[in-house]
């Protein structure tokens, strides 16, 4: 009878603790509830810069709505392959940027050089099988082109070969924005004319408008795959948004040669009378060894007797004084 009882109440007290135990459990899974809760009801960042609402209705353009009472039109566009000249002039990119409200987005992969020389490889026999077959025909017209596009693959395979040149796969895309659709068709018709005097040509994402919109938002990804364009080192070079083909001349002190232009270009820290810049600070950036240390004693040195500006040197490691 007392094994019994000891029993009995052995158990009880295991009903107690499991009991408890459930409770604890409980008590916990509320409190990373309403943790999660709590979480879930902070902004992201995608609920801060995302507006009221998108509607995309049309085939060639979208509507944002930002507020309760104003909207936005929007058209993506995009550079197709056969939309490039055979040479791009620097200060292109400039005509886009100068619209206004717009987004630019230049998605740039570079090419390992054993692939890119395959590519010109295969890209030449195409050639070389288009001329044979026009020879034939005697098309002189597209003989003459084809010689060039060959030319110009052996003298690119052949700067590949030797470190001279790269190759790389570029996405030029573009969306214009307006508060109507009436200055939307303006502001592209007027941007289509002004790049048509570099030989650019432009096209809407027309039945990808989601597509086109998403890759020129900050996510990284380009959806629209047919866009890319193979193009060498020179001509991205063109792509800088703040290149002009040669300086203004305002005084000052020669400080070396332009490279596209090849004339000279000086730079004038003060101004004269008729012109002041409106920052006179510089910087020079560079990797190691590069010749920061050299431009900056060469415009010292030149300015002192050339243009009576004297100039102290903060140098904490000495720099200055070693050489």
């Amino acid at each position: 009878m007392q094994l019994l009882k000891r029993r009995k109440k052995n158990k009880e007290v295991d009903v107690d603790n499991t009991g408890k135990e459930q409770d604890q459990e409980q008590v916990k899974e509320q409190d990373v509830d309403i943790k999660n809760q709590f979480m879930d009801n902070v902004p992201t960042f995608i609920d801060l810069i995302a507006p009221d609402g998108i509607a995309i209705k049309s085939e060639d353009h979208g509507v944002i709505k930002q507020s309760l009472g104003t909207q936005t039109y929007f058209r993506p566009m995009y550079i197709p392959r056969d939309g490039y000249p055979r040479k791009l002039k620097t200060n292109w990119l400039n005509n886009i940027l100068s619209m206004g409200e717009v987004d630019v987005v230049i998605d740039i992969h570079k090419v390992r050089k054993n692939e890119a020389i395959k590519r010109l490889q295969r890209q030449q026999t195409m050639f070389l099988s288009n001329l044979t077959w026009q020879n034939k025909k005697g098309n002189i017209d597209q003989i003459n082109d084809l010689q060039t596009k060959i030319a110009d693959c052996e003298m690119l395979m052949e700067e590949i070969q030797f470190g001279e040149n790269d190759m790389f796969n570029v996405s030029s895309q573009v969306i214009l924005y307006s508060d109507s659709l009436q200055n939307l068709n303006k502001s592209s018709e007027f941007l289509e004319d002004a790049l048509s005097g570099f030989s650019i040509k432009l096209a809407t994402a027309f039945s990808r408008i989601k597509k086109g919109y998403k890759s020129g938002l900050p996510f990284g990804k380009n959806y629209l795959s047919d866009s890319y364009r193979n193009i060498d080192r020179r001509a991205l070079s063109t792509f800088a948004p703040y290149i002009s083909g040669s300086g203004r001349y305002h005084g000052g002190i020669p400080y070396g040669i332009n490279m596209i232009t090849d004339q000279k270009e000086f730079i004038n820290s003060f101004g004269n009378e008729t012109y002041r810049p409106d920052n006179y600070n510089m910087g020079f950036f560079g990797v190691s060894g590069s010749g920061k240390s050299v431009g900056m004693k060469m415009k010292i040195s030149r300015e002192m007797p050339l243009a009576n500006v004297y100039a102290g040197i903060i140098d904490p490691e000495g720099g200055a004084t070693r050489s």
